[in-house]
């Protein structure tokens, strides 16, 4: 099959709250991790997806909404 017009790829601009430094993450950017566990008390916390500030290291949510399904599953091979 031959593609006609290919959709762009996936970016995610934000402002990191740690460094305030404006960045553009791409798909190979996201992770997925847990948050806001508490072991003690038996909660597993939240499957989230993230990116990490490339200048200060302060972890960023995604909302689920803004990642599609192929950077998803990137981001679940990755951790795999």
């Amino acid at each position: 099959m031959k593609v006609v017009k290919a959709r762009p790829p996936w970016k995610h601009k934000f402002t990191c709250k740690g460094c305030q430094t404006e960045l553009e993450a791409e798909a190979s950017d996201v992770r997925i991790g847990t948050f806001n566990a508490c072991y003690y008390a038996g909660d597993n916390g939240e499957q989230k997806y993230y990116v990490k500030c490339s200048v200060c290291g302060t972890d960023h949510i995604v909302p689920d909404s803004r990642v599609p399904q192929d950077v998803a599953n990137g981001a679940k091979a990755d951790r795999d």
